[in-house]
């Protein structure tokens, strides 16, 4: 209910900051000040209590908020062999005896959209005639016309996607 009281929002801000990340913490704080704002009452998150409360959080929680990894050729080629390794298992339970079409197809997707930096629309609108492959093993992918040609040293990716353009073919 509006107008919220300072000594709300403090209450407010202290038992969120203990299960709540800072800054979704801070975005409802944000969210609280918009709508006083808009509704063209005070703004009572500027109160010093509601200060303090804020303070209270940064020093328990910490000011920086953690990072995800990083995900470089490392943690990609961990990832493709976590996947092949877990195709592979489930293949020898099940009996089968070939690579799934598609187990194949998301392998070279992740390898080419991490090779390319191809935003995601522009990775779905890609067709396979759009990937060419060079005499170094190089690969080059032809972006729409938003974007001019793009050339990737992609060694890896051009591996990749070699056998499930094969498998597509047969």
């Amino acid at each position: 209910m509006l107008p919220a009281t300072p000594e709300t929002i403090a209450a407010f801000i202290d038992a969120h900051s203990e299960v709540k990340s800072r800054a979704t913490v801070e975005r409802y704080r944000s969210s609280i000040a918009a709508l006083h704002r808009a509704a063209g009452l005070s703004n009572p998150c500027a109160d010093e209590i509601v200060r303090l409360a804020v303070k209270r959080m940064n020093r328990t929680k910490g000011r920086r908020q953690k990072q995800a990894e990083p995900l470089n050729r490392t943690s990609i080629d961990r990832m493709i062999a976590e996947k092949a390794t877990e195709r592979l298992h489930r293949r020898v339970s099940e009996g089968e005896t070939e690579t799934p079409l598609i187990a194949l197809r998301n392998t070279a997707l992740v390898a080419v959209a991490y090779d390319t930096l191809l935003r995601h629309s522009e990775l779905v609108s890609s067709d396979i005639g759009d990937l060419e492959s060079g005499a170094d093993g190089s690969g080059t992918v032809l972006c729409g016309a938003r974007r001019p040609t793009r050339r990737a040293k992609a060694r890896s990716s051009t591996s990749l996607r070699t056998p499930w353009r094969v498998s597509r073919r047969g």
